[in-house]
């Protein structure tokens, strides 16, 4: 009997101790299913908080590509759920918006601005063989035949890349060549190249140019009258007849055209009757890095450049440029046709946050402005 009794005892027991493994176990799973909701609940808030940054920052460039110039420094423009008075309970928002234009468009950048970017001819050969439409390659560039010689096989694009990404696909560039600075600059290569950029081909007041490669001698006189003398206009068409404006910087290289009139008709003038440029840098966000790679341009006008906007306010037009006594009338020439004042596509990288908690969400896009009416999502990232 004492027997039956103790087995019976180490029973209850055992069943006692099974029980209170089951509850403690139920009352985990409970807390941590718990847990598990409050984070998802938590995740989803922080992802609609980042949706509300969002909508702030296409307003803020909605607003901003009305603007004849832009101006957003080349950190970007900070906007906050704080500083935006947007109340979201427990939850809030950070947002930085970041021009493209402040940076060297690899769809459109020649050869010797990506050499000078890439600090070498080989990747840039492979950029443009790239983006190029045939299949034949350039002298240390590579097409589809080394691309299928891989061990996973691809095919040559043979068209523009559609996002900053897509440039790990081709040869030589690597995620580490990517992510860390080149030659003298702070910041790292992706930081510094994108896909999108264009503008308009207006004047900052928003009016047509005037072709100087195929106006009329009345064209040109009715247009820039109020500036040039009927001489300068004969002069323009005599240095056309000589040898073709390639650009509406060359221009300045008109013998006997003053350098103070070409800054004042040099936004109203172009050579191409196409309403969009694309690949233009803005002289207003540009940093010194990207500046500094265009043809005939050093880290030394670079920085007078961007020093001048810094002190001065934004450049409101790129003939402005021609103030600089460093920027010669032959340096301008060379890389004014290049540039901006102006900005239509924006980077809108916002964060949402739960204050309470350690949650958030990030959502990156490409939001585009050039036709002047209504934001068009180019890239979308969550």
């Amino acid at each position: 009997m004492r027997n039956e009794r103790g087995i019976a005892l180490l029973l209850v027991l055992w069943i006692l101790a099974a029980l209170i493994v089951l509850a403690i176990s139920l009352s985990v799973i409970a807390r941590t299913e718990t847990q598990i909701a409050r984070n998802y609940s938590d995740v989803v808030c922080c992802r609609w908080a980042a949706r509300a940054g969002l909508n702030c920052a296409v307003a803020t460039v909605e607003s901003l590509a009305k603007d004849s110039q832009t101006y957003l420094g080349e950190g970007g423009k900070k906007l906050s759920s704080d500083t935006e008075g947007v109340d979201l309970g427990d939850a809030s928002f950070d947002v930085i918006i970041e021009d493209e234009a402040g940076k060297v468009n690899v769809n459109t950048a020649s050869a010797e601005v990506l050499e000078a970017l890439f600090a070498g001819k080989e990747i840039a050969d492979c950029v443009i063989d790239w983006r190029d439409s045939d299949d034949q390659p350039l002298l240390m560039g590579a097409e589809t035949p080394y691309y299928s010689g891989l061990k996973t096989p691809y095919r040559c694009k043979n068209a523009q890349l559609e996002t900053v990404g897509e440039m790990l696909v081709v040869k030589g560039l690597t995620e580490d060549i990517l992510s860390v600075p080149a030659g003298e600059s702070v910041k790292p290569l992706k930081d510094l190249v994108t896909v999108y950029s264009q503008d308009q081909n207006q004047s900052s007041a928003g009016k047509p140019r005037v072709n100087v490669q195929t106006a009329t001698q009345e064209q040109l006189k009715s247009e820039l009258g109020d500036v040039l003398t009927d001489q300068d206009i004969q002069s323009i068409i005599r240095q056309r007849g000589q040898k073709k404006f390639d650009t509406a910087a060359q221009v300045a290289l008109t013998v006997g055209l003053e350098r103070d009139k070409v800054r004042r008709i040099y936004d109203r003038i172009t050579v191409s009757d196409s309403k969009t440029l694309p690949g233009l840098i803005s002289v207003n966000t540009a940093p010194v890095d990207v500046l500094a790679v265009l043809p005939g341009m050093d880290r030394r006008v670079a920085s007078e450049v961007v020093a001048q906007r810094e002190a001065d306010g934004p450049y409101a037009d790129v003939g402005q440029i021609l103030r600089i006594s460093a920027v010669t009338t032959q340096a301008f020439a060379k890389w004014a046709d290049m540039l901006t004042v102006r900005s239509r596509v924006f980077k809108i990288t916002s964060v949402g946050r739960m204050t309470m908690s350690q949650s958030s969400s990030k959502l990156t896009c490409i939001v585009d402005m050039s036709d002047g009416k209504s934001a068009k999502i180019r890239y979308w990232q969550e």
